[in-house]
């Protein structure tokens, strides 16, 4: 016989979650101390501890008997059942949250802080300012890495903030996958987006309704045309080799299409998320005959891989 999830006081005073197994003759058989405390702290602060109130057992106890090693094992799977459960729960809970259109914790976007409490975003009039002059920007340029120059000479960065520990978050310069981000975060409409599908918030909005539709068809105007994406669909053997002199970056294999004709060609990273403005390296075009010439041009980076790009490039030539 099995008698499980018992409050039992130990030795040294704490509660243990103890399950028993009783044999024939009356006597126990094995006792089972649950090792695995659910234990869960969720992004808009809220938590469950059950370590708060139950002391985790030390070790698998497997019992002596067929009947007794078969009890313990079901009680064991009724232990995961139920942390799945709460996991669960937990989840539909968030889900719940989202819904009503309120901040679930994560990391912060710029134009918002984090209200006390940690459930409700404010804006912080200063950033949204800057958010509104970027999109405006983008709206200008109508282009990600033209927005990114513009945005680097105002020295403009992403949001900064403090986490819970104490340590500085964020403050990187834009490139163009963050501007992207910030140019589709429906967060800034006063609404909050949630398994495809987009719910009212419940804090203010930092740009109407209109002028960011008219972003988002822009962007994906962009995309349609092919300045998105990653290309990387022929052979490309330099990849994680090959590296910028002038800034160390690595340098990023891509390609574009005139009539038939394909031109492939190696750029700097950095060059590539910030505009061409942001490092002198030029394009490296990727045929065989090109990378035997520039390679050490461009292998003088952090990786030190020039005998390997001479190597493959010898390979390809002969």
């Amino acid at each position: 016989m099995a008698l499980g999830s018992l409050a039992v006081r130990r030795a040294e005073g704490r509660l243990a979650n103890r399950s028993f197994v009783i044999g024939a003759d009356g006597a126990i058989a094995a006792r089972y101390d649950k090792i695995h405390m659910f234990d869960v702290q969720l992004a808009n602060g809220e938590s469950w501890r059950e370590s708060s109130a139950y002391e985790a057992g030390e070790r698998v106890v497997s019992a002596a008997t067929p009947i007794g090693r078969l009890m313990l094992n079901v009680l064991i799977c009724f232990a995961q059942f139920e942390r799945e459960n709460m996991i669960e729960r937990v989840r539909d809970k968030v889900a719940a949250t989202k819904r009503m259109g309120r901040w679930c914790g994560g990391v912060p976007v710029l134009g918002y802080d984090v209200a006390p409490g940690g459930r409700k975003l404010v804006v912080n009039e200063a950033e949204a300012e800057q958010v509104r002059a970027i999109v405006a920007l983008y709206q200008e340029h109508r282009s990600l890495a033209a927005t990114v120059q513009a945005v680097e000479r105002r020295s403009w960065r992403n949001k900064a903030w403090t986490s819970n520990t104490g340590h500085q978050r964020g403050g990187a310069p834009f490139s163009k996958s963050t501007l992207a981000r910030l140019l589709n975060s429906v967060v800034y409409t006063g609404r909050v987006r949630y398994r495809g599908e987009i719910f009212a918030g419940d804090h203010p909005a930092i740009l109407d309704l209109p002028t960011w539709e008219a972003v988002q068809q822009q962007v994906a105007t962009q995309r349609r045309s092919g300045s998105a994406g990653r290309r990387i669909k022929h052979h490309a053997l330099l990849r994680g080799i090959l590296h910028c002199a002038p800034c160390g970056c690595g340098m990023t294999y891509t390609y574009t299409k005139r009539g038939t004709k394909l031109y492939a060609y190696y750029t700097c990273q950095r060059a590539r998320e910030r505009g061409a403005a942001a490092c002198p390296m030029p394009n490296i075009p990727a045929s065989a005959s090109s990378l035997s010439a520039s390679a050490t041009l461009c292998a003088t980076g952090p990786s030190g891989n020039a005998s390997r790009i001479w190597a493959i490039s010898d390979r390809l030539c002969s």
